[in-house]
């Protein structure tokens, strides 16, 4: 025998284990128990989680009262872990949510229970583990989801459940049972070694929770980032999938989440109904919002009352959920108000700086108490949810809801500016009404205080010239305060000409007046400014005063003008609001003009050239309507911060331009049309054919150069290029004086331009090129790509190398021979040859 072990300590270790043998049924039984109520738990609040139940083999009871023989004298009765629990989850998130679920269904036994992560000093890093001593509390079981009864026997049985990650699991199989159950002391050096790892395993679970938490927000939100054809083609493809396993639900959740995105609140209650009686609460809350929203004119329905039923139920489930408690307290919206904020104010008491339920609560805070007394207490509160949203925008996620809430904190924080570009950017990623019309909803509550907001009747109007644009039959409604209809814009096409007034040198602005005057040399119709004689404005005044038979300039004015401006007289017209100083209202106005013309927003083109905060509101605004904004490169200041603007730089109709006289004026007015449909494509076919010989070089060199394919195997863009080089023809003619007309002999008479005309022509053709690929989405770049829509030659014509010239003066010379093979001839339109057709 073991020196020091005496007998009686045999006989009583024997006494233990034959007492222990004789009731372990009880624990196996306790076990069985206990495995089915902790994978129900795990099912529905970590999916994914390992969950490992059993009762203390004999052997292992065998070796633990010898090892613990003097700290307990009746281990079968004093031991707690006679049977044990692990259930292993994927984040901390979920350790917490098991934790929960713990404390609420079971009896704690406080003392013998630990959180190890609260033993670690600040400064230590270790083995880490949640592990509760839990009894069976009475009448917790049976219940809704676990219809498991507890037998008598088992009340009164103790359990240990640990609750750790993958991480911490993987760290207590490594340290736990290997080095810390060891008899002897480990080496200081590894000790050290084992804390370093300790704390690289602890900020990885972390990290995976961020990314984690960051791709389930993506999931869930991803058809915020797709247009209205791709989120219903990959509808369809989901569609498809789930008839060959219906019975999926993460597909059929994956439909429904789309649906949202287009309103469909009836597919989307239709795909998640198989699954109502299941226990994925996100389903369940998702349910109840698709029966209530598909029913929101029928607020007495049946269907409705049963979608609250679910949020209710979802609430109770899990109180932690804010997202369900705030979707629940916008059902009894126009029902009882006073339910709708006692449930957000739940919500913002759970998590007061998590930007969704905070928003809620403010609209109702300041519209009840009709000041903004609650705004400055709330200011810390205000800043992090701030940089959460910040944080939301930047990971791509959570839109447009992220970008509507920002607005409303940077309008009740008197940001007017910022309330704008967060605002016209939420309803730029807006793809359905529903959004939208909560965002002009929330207005609507605020509008007690609109007095006391900065910017309110400007973010109005905003919202209203949205909704009137993107969901025209929607019926989304006025807000008090927003533009009532507009002026008519009697000549077409407009555009819009915006940026800086002031700041700029006689240089800069010698430099852009060049730019204006060559961009709207022939420009036919309407340009839209701010109607001084200072900058930009002022530039288009100079415009109207040059091209006065062609142009119509309207210039839009604040009812006050500071006693430093001037009005620029040369403007055709002055159209003023009623604002007492420049702001956003000018562009607002003049927006709810081009509307009230007919004029649909992507008719319309807006050429930025530097500018502040005013200019920077107009660009976006622009931008969110749907209008072609082209911004001048290299011009500064507002424009400049646009081409970055991580919001904005990968908006498609953001173009930016060169600072190239003939690309704006190719930008601006797109010229005449070729008359013969079937000529065109001759044209355009010779056009193709002559670029090809030009780069046959390139093109033995290059196989893979995909725009020097035969005309039909090339890309429909490429031929469509092709073709408008052709319409162009009438504007490189008209502008030497030549015309064109059919020949009057077999053989045409073939002319051939002077050097200067070619290299006018050459420069107004790469300018045509500049304009048509930049507004197509084409990039600058080092490398020329055309899957990406890059190439290097989007540049202006004096700085674009001269053999690449040579390509557009080649163009131009063959343009005569080309015609001529079509039946067409070039003249000389002299006054002689006018007075003789006359």
């Amino acid at each position: 025998m073991t020196e020091g072990i005496t007998e009686e300590q045999v006989l009583w270790a024997d006494q233990q284990v034959e007492t222990y043998t004789k009731i372990r049924q009880d624990y196996d039984a306790f076990a069985g128990l206990l495995s089915s109520i902790l994978t129900s738990a795990v099912k529905r609040y970590a999916p994914e989680s390992i969950v490992q139940v059993r009762a203390k083999d004999i052997s292992s009871f065998a070796g633990k009262i010898w090892r613990k023989r003097q700290e307990s004298q009746d281990p079968v009765h004093q031991f707690t872990d006679l049977c044990g629990a692990r259930v292993i989850t994927g984040n901390t998130d979920e350790v917490k949510k098991i934790c929960d679920y713990i404390v609420r269904n079971f009896e704690i036994d406080w003392e013998n229970s630990v959180d190890i992560s609260q033993r670690l000093k600040p400064s230590e890093f270790g083995y880490r583990s949640v592990h509760y001593i839990v009894i069976f509390r009475n009448g917790a079981f049976p219940d809704p989801e676990v219809r498991i009864k507890i037998p008598k026997k088992i009340y009164g049985l103790k359990a240990e459940i640990q609750v750790r990650t993958h991480l911490e699991h993987s760290w207590a199989e490594f340290s736990h049972r290997i080095v810390y159950k060891r008899p002897f002391k480990i080496p200081d050096l590894w000790n050290r070694e084992m804390a370093k790892l300790a704390a690289f395993l602890e900020e990885s679970d972390c990290q995976l929770l961020r990314v984690q938490n960051g791709l389930k927000h993506y999931i869930s939100s991803y058809g915020a980032y797709m247009t209205e054809p791709q989120i219903r083609q990959e509808i369809r493809i989901l569609e498809n999938v789930l008839k060959h396993s219906p019975e999926n639900e993460e597909i059929s959740h994956e439909i429904a989440r789309l649906a949202f995105e287009l309103s469909d609140w009836k597919k989307a209650a239709r795909v998640l109904e198989p699954f109502r009686k299941g226990q994925n609460l996100q389903v369940l809350r998702d349910y109840g919002i698709a029966l209530c929203n598909n029913s929101l004119h029928r607020k007495n329905s049946a269907d409705y009352h049963r979608g609250q039923a679910y949020l209710r139920s979802v609430t109770k489930k899990d109180p932690a959920d804010i997202y369900a408690l705030c979707a629940l307290a916008g059902t009894y919206r126009d029902i009882d108000e006073y339910e709708s904020e006692r449930l957000f104010s739940k919500a913002f008491e759970i998590a007061p700086d998590d930007p969704y339920p905070l928003s809620y609560y403010l609209d109702y805070a300041v519209s009840a108490r009709r000041d903004l007394s609650v705004i400055h207490p709330l200011l810390p509160v205000i800043r992090r949810a701030c940089k959460k949203s910040r944080e939301l925008a930047d990971a791509g996620l959570d839109s447009p809801w992220t970008f509507y809430n920002m607005g409303k904190f940077s309008l009740l924080l008197n940001r007017e500016y910022d309330a704008i570009s967060h605002y016209a950017k939420a309803v730029q990623a807006t793809r359905s009404p529903w959004p939208l019309t909560l965002a002009i909803r929330s207005l609507v509550k605020l509008s007690p205080v609109q007095k006391e907001i900065q910017g309110y009747p400007d973010i109005c109007s905003l919202l209203c010239l949205a909704s009137r644009v993107k969901f025209p039959k929607a019926g989304l409604g006025r807000i008090t305060g927003c533009l009532q209809n507009g002026k008519p814009i009697k000549q077409t096409p407009v555009v819009i000409v915006a940026g800086a007034t002031d700041l700029l040198s006689e240089e800069t602005l010698s430099k852009f007046r060049t730019l204006i005057l060559e961009g709207f040399h022939d420009f036919s119709g309407t340009i839209i400014s701010g109607g001084t004689a200072a900058g930009v404005c002022g530039l288009v005044g100079e415009a109207q005063e040059a091209y006065n038979d062609t142009l119509i300039t309207i210039g839009y004015l604040p009812a006050t003008i500071p006693s430093t401006e001037r009005i620029d007289p040369r403007y055709r017209e002055i159209r003023k609001t009623d604002g007492e100083r420049f702001s956003a209202r000018e562009p607002l106005r003049y927006w709810a003009d081009i509307l009230a013309s007919g004029i649909r927003p992507f008719e319309v083109r807006l050429v930025g050239i530097s500018g502040g905060t005013i200019s920077a509101a107009e660009y976006r605004i622009a931008l969110m309507l749907g209008a072609k904004v082209g911004i001048i490169k290299d011009s500064g200041r507002a424009a400049a911060k646009l081409l970055v603007d991580k919001d904005w730089n990968g908006a498609e109709n953001l173009i930016a331009l060169p600072q190239d006289g003939a690309t704006l004026r190719a930008f601006v007015g797109s010229g005449a049309a070729f008359h013969n449909s079937q000529k065109r494509e001759e044209l355009a076919q010779h056009i193709h054919e002559e670029y090809r010989k030009m780069q046959v070089e390139t093109f033995r060199s290059d196989p893979k150069n995909l725009s020097l394919l035969p005309w039909e195997k090339l890309d429909s863009g490429l031929k469509e290029s092709n073709r408008r080089q052709a319409d162009h023809t009438f504007e490189k003619l008209k502008e030497t004086g030549y015309s064109l007309r059919k020949a009057k002999r077999k053989k045409p008479v073939i002319i051939s331009f002077d050097p200067d005309e070619v290299e006018h022509l050459a420069e107004m053709e790469h300018g045509r090129w500049n304009a048509e690929r930049l507004v197509e989405g084409w990039k600058t770049g080092p490398e020329k790509n055309i899957a990406k829509k890059i190439n290097p030659y989007l540049v202006s014509w004096e700085i674009l190398p001269d053999d690449v010239r040579e390509w557009d003066r080649n163009a131009v010379r063959k343009l005569p021979e080309m015609l001529a093979k079509l039946g067409y001839e070039i003249y000389r339109d002299t006054p002689a040859e006018k007075k003789r057709r006359t």
